[in-house]
């Protein structure tokens, strides 16, 4: 899915229009790409501590790539600062 945002440049108004591809994930592409199970994720995501899900029909639900991604960004960068920076 490809979105379109216009957002002012500077201060005299110019727009600029950004082109951003979302992905989406559908819940087994999420436990294949976490490697978490489907009762993790949803704990996490009652606990907040894991991205939430997004209504894309009638009965399916999925997951932003892009925040995907920082999750696991965030959780790699937080085992390499307990870990001493190894």
């Amino acid at each position: 899915m490809t979105f379109y945002i216009m957002h002012k440049v500077n201060i005299f108004n110019f727009l600029q229009v950004v082109k951003i591809n979302i992905q989406f994930l559908r819940l087994k592409a999420v436990i294949k790409k976490v490697g978490l199970s489907r009762s993790s994720i949803y704990g996490g995501m009652k606990e907040k501590t894991f991205p939430k899900s997004y209504r894309i029909g009638a009965r399916a639900v999925a997951w932003r790539e892009d925040e995907i991604q920082l999750w696991m960004s965030s959780k790699t960068s937080a085992s390499t600062l307990s870990n001493g920076g190894v």
